[in-house]
């Protein structure tokens, strides 16, 4: 792209302010300078005469697609990310995320919120908290206080809170109203996931994990009989 024609002549004092400030290379760092002349020249012109100099680009101030997700500190030549207390760097050298994948297995934590609770949850959060106890016990989860995950106009999950055992998913859950409190996972093992895209203001939830014995459901295979006939059978509990 040409960014100036010049000929005729003009003092320093015209070329300073209004050629000089448009002399700037692009983002590339690349500016050329092409003279001409022809053979016709009647009298004797002095030319021109410049100067350059090295100017670094801002990459924080002037490059809307620096990609940092929170702090953006330039030097020269480039610039790097970091992030607020709390918060690491991802291994794309752009995302600030924060450590919240825990194993749980074989100790009860009692609570489980999602990152920075109380407060609004953190952004590009991925989250997996590990619930196992022994192999009689099941895993219900009761939610308790604000349920507050960030959902779309359309009633589509923005953020997603899911929970996985061996014999399937529930979810994804979002919104501000929660999931059947208690959520019977009919497992002695669960995995809570919980992942937040770069937005929003949404204060997330609190999961009460506890432990109850398994139970089993009521009824046999068809042409059999149960006795005594009940909805649902404990640890313990003789039928025949």
């Amino acid at each position: 792209m040409q960014i100036a024609l010049q000929c005729g002549e003009m003092s320093f004092e015209d070329l300073d302010s209004t050629v000089n400030p448009s002399l700037l290379s692009s983002v590339e760092s690349c500016l050329s300078l092409s003279f001409h002349s022809d053979y016709s020249n009647t009298k004797r012109h002095t030319g021109f005469r410049g100067f350059y100099t090295l100017q670094d680009f801002d990459e924080c101030e002037e490059d809307p697609d620096n990609e940092c997700t929170q702090f953006c500190h330039n030097y020269i030549g480039g610039y790097l990310c970091s992030c607020r207390l709390g918060y690491h760097l991802d291994t794309d050298g752009h995302t600030c995320t924060v450590s919240c994948t825990e194993d749980l297995s074989g100790s009860l934590r009692g609570l489980i919120s999602s990152p920075s609770q109380p407060g609004p949850y953190a952004e590009h959060a991925h989250c997996s908290y590990i619930l196992s106890v022994e192999d009689n016990l099941e895993l219900p989860l009761h939610f308790t206080g604000e349920f507050d995950v960030e959902q779309g106009p359309d009633g589509q999950c923005v953020d997603t809170l899911m929970v996985e055992t061996s014999s399937g998913t529930q979810g994804p859950f979002c919104g501000r109203v929660p999931p059947s409190s208690p959520l019977r996972t009919g497992s002695h093992h669960a995995r809570i996931l919980f992942n937040s895209d770069g937005q929003g203001s949404n204060n997330g939830f609190t999961i009460h994990d506890r432990t109850t014995t398994k139970t089993c459901r009521g009824f046999v295979t068809s042409y059999s009989t149960l006795a005594p006939q009940q909805p649902e059978y404990h640890q313990g509990d003789t039928v025949t």
